[in-house]
């Protein structure tokens, strides 16, 4: 009575004990979790056999169970075993567990008795509660009953087990072929590459949305049922168990605001929309509460809301597995009960009917597929391949072509095949797009006769649920069209009328069923001229994000490019064949790969992927036939040979003459743009490479640059030296003014004031805003003290409060530091800094002009007026060298970097509110860190005018408006801060050999030092004094060198054609930052080389990454010679 039974109660015992026979318990006792078997002190179970139960003994009373169990410990039992030995394997216990099923019905054909033995065993394997089991039961029973009445043969039982098990526990006996005489196959033809496209059509692809009309945000999203989130599952214990407003990542559907905002974007956001495919399953996963008519409710909202939403545009729905009352099962034809899906087929050929022919809804009563040739040229084909599904247990019936569907999809082929020149059908299906499985990903598939070639591609849609731990999506397809007529030419029955069916009257041979996939085939016209699919975009919103603001509509975005993020030149289908191979060479490419595949959702990303889940995402894609796992074995063989591999580049030098292994860097150019992203990034930061990848992907993407871009250049840019085989830089020069000698000259004598002005050089700030006291300060990751750092094993490796030798700055560090450097430097507001109240100065240099990139952008900036007192060091000017931006360059992008910028420099404003402060920009402020593209290739991802802009923005709080102009352009800037002295701040973060966009051109990138020649010059003849900012020094070593010659040319240059002035008095010192170490330089005379010409102060750093204290410095400044 109290026996605990897989945490269960006795009633469930004693439910199986009057079901099963003493074997097929027994053999549950031994095969079962029988470790999970709890007693109380008081509660003790006797085996006197090796598997007979025969008493329990409860408060010392014995208590004899009144069962069959000990009459029957001998008996042998069907298909091996008895009781003293048991059954071992799972798929004769199944069987077994079948007939003894049958049995019970058999007996005395009660439905009462049969639902009460079913609910045993489900009650017994504790998968559900006890109400689903029950709902579950409701919903199934008639089912069973058909098969305890009209399949109960060993044969039909045993490929039942075979569909519930696990493939290798029983094989499925059956074997058939498709009786269609296919004839003899046309030679292949290569699919030609889509070109530049000037018309392009567009297919919107939705899938499994899953409409829960129960939602409730609030509820509780923690159950114990298939899905949660439910209104007649109440409130949770736990508030962070509620569900979120627009759905949730737990076992919980979508609610109707999801899938009427998820319409509703797509339509505001894609103005141009050919054909809208829908792949499946509109209803939600409530398998234990189906009824005929809540389904009918659900599919019918859905697709009058599709077609309000998209009206004139067609749309092409498939079925789904959980459309059937009972999910995943469509029954045969000939199967007359109250459990056939001929109400499903009825109902959807009415639903559908504004988009396809008399025809189509004909094979739609027939087994749920249909055909529409939307346009000349350009055929749809919709299967009902969940008929295939494993979890179709009708397959066990009659697995013969359910619905004849194979049979239709081959004659269809065959008849579209021969309206033109004969091809083959590869030829001519396009693509393949399914759903299903709630995951962004694709397939590979392989000729029979060779399975080393890729012949056909299939894309799956994702799903507008975000069960389970996903984010909802859609995705958006680009297509080739090529010479498609216009819409109303196309669809005429949308202006009333009705299109052909240009296949004419489809002959069913049977009223079979059908195969394929959870979708539409795409096929193309009979000439060899199919609809190749050029682009796909994959549009998500985050969910955690979008719960937070459940009175805002989700922010959706694209999450990526097909072509752009996986490097690819088309979507044929021998180029993702060659993706396939890359990501088992490059493990990091396809943890990228799994970013996209789980559709960045929060959770999945928190579990990541390990060794084992991505073999099974490589084995998914190339795995097209059920239980073929030759190319899956052979990607498996491939992985792991790079898993064994040293995962460190180094060079092989085998003796001093021989050269180093650059094979890695030759297959960045030569094979795949991916490699120097897996090769560059720290092992186990793969979100590096991500940020990066489409950078990497640019620079290789056109031939011209590949034929330039050698490995021993990309070595020569990474080491600057012509040492590495033969390296020689680009040679340019800039175009500087001639110089004449110094002979009878002498330089002035600086005469230094007694109260000269201070300026505050503030650098590399580096402010994390993850950063969280007492978290793992040696985390191994490039940057540690993080909220997300792996857990210390020793105590003594917390971070500090105001932070850590390893470790960035928090904010609550960097408020402090200004506070108290004004505190301690105290400014004077308004006497020094007239211009903040009101006042202007002209313009010394004139009336800019802004026609090109060489400008000088000074403006009508105010004259300071100096202090009347200098003894506490009061700041007069700030100056900040760059590097705002935290370390972790890993999850760097411009939406947290702007956050961090944006911060620290209001901050600066707040503390520093009429004293100017000049910002250089640091090489951790772009994303991807170092890169500074060009403008020519500026995209969506892959720029920085993002930073530039906003770098103008922030700063137009201490400049004048013209100023800003080549900020805008390229992140530098010139001002007149008072009469005779200027400011020119560089972004000289351009040089740094990090930079790799000067592998793509680095001949004076955004004319930068042109601007400074023509800048300088006129600083010259108008006898002003200059400092330069920029954040990397760019005389130093860390710049590319012929950057470095260049702007040292520029400082050295002595005297204009009619101006006794030399540039090096112009220049009186340059501030940079970078280096973390409090350091000056010196440079030399070019003609002269023992005579020094110029001063470099580096302001070290505010952040003491990586053991060093911080610091600022203040440097006091003569005002008359500066």
């Amino acid at each position: 009575m109290f026996l605990k039974w897989f945490v269960s109660c006795d009633r469930d015992v004693t439910a199986l004990r009057s079901l099963l026979s003493t074997a097929v318990l027994c053999s549950y006792l031994k095969l079962g979790p029988v470790n999970s078997l709890t007693w109380g002190d008081d509660e003790v179970v006797v085996f006197d056999r090796p598997c007979a139960l025969r008493r329990m003994y409860h408060n010392n009373s014995a208590f004899n169970l009144q069962d069959p169990i000990s009459q029957e410990v001998n008996e042998p039992l069907t298909n091996g075993g008895t009781s003293e030995s048991p059954p071992t394997d799972k798929c004769t216990l199944c069987v077994n567990t079948v007939k003894e099923v049958y049995a019970v019905y058999e007996a005395n054909k009660s439905r009462s008795d049969l639902k009460d033995a079913v609910l045993a065993l489900c009650n017994f394997y504790r998968k559900y509660n006890e109400v689903v089991c029950a709902g579950f039961i409701n919903v199934h029973l008639d089912m069973i009953i058909f098969f305890a009445e009209h399949a109960n043969n060993d044969t039909i039982t045993r490929r039942f087990c075979s569909l519930y098990l696990p493939p290798d526990s029983c094989e499925f006996e059956d074997e058939w072929v498709v009786d269609v005489d296919l004839g003899t196959k046309p030679d292949v033809i290569t699919p030609s590459v889509p070109g530049i496209l000037n018309e392009s059509a567009v297919i919107v692809h939705v899938s499994d949305l899953h409409f829960d009309p129960t939602y409730t945000p609030g509820n509780n999203a923690a159950c114990d049922a298939p899905t949660c989130c439910k209104e007649d599952q109440g409130r949770p214990t736990n508030p962070s168990d509620g569900a979120g407003h627009w759905g949730d990542y737990r076992n919980c559907d979508s609610p109707l605001q999801l899938v009427n905002n998820t319409l509703q974007h797509i339509k505001q956001h894609h103005q141009k929309i050919d054909y809208v495919y829908f792949t499946g399953d509109f209803v939600y996963h409530g398998i234990w509460e189906s009824t005929k008519e809540q389904h009918t409710q659900i599919i019918t909202s859905i697709v009058r809301a599709f077609n309000e939403t998209f009206q004139d545009t067609p749309v092409f729905f498939a079925l789904g597995n959980h459309e059937p009352v009972q999910a995943n099962a469509y029954a045969p034809l000939d199967v007359n009960t109250n459990v056939s899906t001929k109400w499903l087929f009825e109902l959807v050929s009415e639903l559908w009917s504004p988009y396809i022919t008399e025809d189509a809804k004909q094979t739609i009563l027939q087994g749920g597929f249909y055909t529409v040739k939307p346009r000349h040229g350009f055929r749809v084909i919709v299967l009902n391949n969940i008929v295939c599904l494993n979890n179709n247990y009708w397959l066990a019936y009659d697995s013969r072509d359910p619905y004849n569907q194979l049979k239709w999809l081959a004659e269809t082929l065959l008849l579209s095949e021969r309206e033109g020149t004969p091809y083959r059908f590869e030829n001519i299906v396009a693509a393949h797009f399914t759903g299903h499985t709630h995951y962004d990903e694709f397939h590979v598939f392989y000729s029979t006769e060779n399975a080393t070639r890729a012949n056909g591609v299939s894309f799956n849609g994702g799903s507008g649920t975000p069960f389970i731990d996903v984010n909802p999506n859609y995705k958006i397809y680009t297509v080739d069209p090529a010479s498609w007529v216009s819409l109303e030419e196309v669809n005429p029955h949308l202006r009333g009328g009705r299109v052909e069916n240009h296949l004419g009257k489809t002959t069913l041979s049977s009223p079979g069923r059908d195969l394929n996939l959870d979708l539409p085939v795409l096929a193309s016209r009979a000439q060899h001229d199919k609809r190749n699919v050029v682009d796909s975009d994959m549009w998500i919103f985050n969910l955690t994000d979008a719960n937070s603001k459940p009175d805002q509509d989700p922010d959706w975005f694209k999450l990526y490019s097909f072509r752009d993020e996986y490097g690819v030149a088309n979507l044929l289908p021998a180029q993702l064949d060659s993706l396939a191979h890359r990501m088992a060479a490059n493990h990091t490419l396809l943890q990228e790969y799994y970013r996209f595949y789980v559709k960045n959702g929060d959770p999945s990303l928190a579990k990541g992927c390990d060794d084992a889940c991505l073999k099974e995402r490589l084995c998914e894609i190339v795995t097209v036939e059920s239980g073929d796992l030759s190319k899956c074995e052979q990607l498996d063989t491939e992985f792991d040979l790079v898993s064994n591999k040293q995962k460190k580049i180094f060079f092989d030098t085998h003796g001093q003459d021989s050269k180093p292994d650059l094979s890695f860097i030759d297959s960045l150019f030569y094979r795949q743009s991916d490699t120097l992203a897996h090769a560059t990034t720290k092992e186990g930061h793969s979100n590096e490479s991500n940020v990066h990848l489409p950078a990497i992907r640019t620079l290789t993407s056109s031939s011209m640059i590949q034929s330039v871009l050698t490995p021993w250049k990309v070595c020569g840019q990474l080491f600057q030296s012509s040492d590495c085989f033969g390296y020689k830089p680009d040679e340019w020069s800039i175009d500087i003014p001639p110089r004449r000698s110094l002979a009878g000259e002498q330089k002035p004598v600086h005469q230094t004031r007694s109260k000269p002005l201070t300026v505050l050089q503030v650098t590399d700030i580096h402010h994390d805003p993850k950063y969280a006291p007492g978290t793992n300060t040696h985390c191994g990751e490039p940057l540690c003290c993080r909220k997300d750092s792996p857990a210390s094993q020793t105590e003594n490796n917390g971070a500090g409060y105001w932070s850590d030798y390893q470790c960035d700055l928090p904010f609550h560090f960097v408020d402090k530091m200004l506070r108290e450097i004004v505190h301690k430097h105290p400014v004077e507001l308004e006497e020094v800094n007239t211009h903040l109240r009101g006042g202007r100065v002209e313009n010394h240099l004139g009336k800019t002009i802004h026609s090109s990139p060489d400008r000088d952008s000074n403006l009508d900036l105010p004259v300071l007026s100096s202090r009347a007192q200098h003894d506490k060091h009061n700041i007069d000017y700030v100056y900040m060298t760059g590097d705002i931006v935290d370390h972790a360059i890993w999850q760097t992008s411009p939406e947290s970097n702007s956050k961090v910028i944006t911060q620290v420099t209001k901050l600066f404003q707040k503390v520093f509110p009429k004293t100017p402060v000049y910002f250089a920009l640091g090489n951790h402020e772009p994303s991807p860190i170092n890169l500074f593209p060009p403008q020519e290739v500026w995209s969506n991802n892959l720029t920085v005018e993002w930073l530039y802009k906003l770098s103008a923005d922030l700063w137009s709080h201490w400049l004048p408006q013209n100023s800003l102009s080549t900020i805008e352009s390229g992140g530098y800037y010139t001002t007149l801060v008072r009469k005779n002295f200027r400011i020119v701040v560089l972004n000289s973060n351009i040089c740094y050999f990090f930079n790799f966009w000067l592998l793509y051109n680095s001949r004076d990138p955004g004319g930068q030092l042109a601007w400074l020649v023509k800048v300088l010059s006129k600083a010259e003849k108008k006898k002003e004094k200059v400092h330069i900012l920029g954040h990397i020094y760019p005389g130093g070593e860390d710049c590319q060198h012929v950057w470095s010659r260049e702007f040292r040319k520029i400082m050295d240059r002595r005297v204009l054609r009619h101006t006794l002035s030399i540039v090096e008095d112009t220049v009186t010192v340059i501030f940079s930052g970078h280096s973390h170490k409090d350091q000056f330089h010196l440079q030399y005379s070019l003609t002269n080389p023992k005579r020094a010409n110029m001063f470099i102060i580096d302001g070290g750093s505010a952040t003491p990454y990586k053991d060093v204290n911080p610091n600022y410095r203040l440097h006091f400044v003569d005002p008359k010679t500066w």
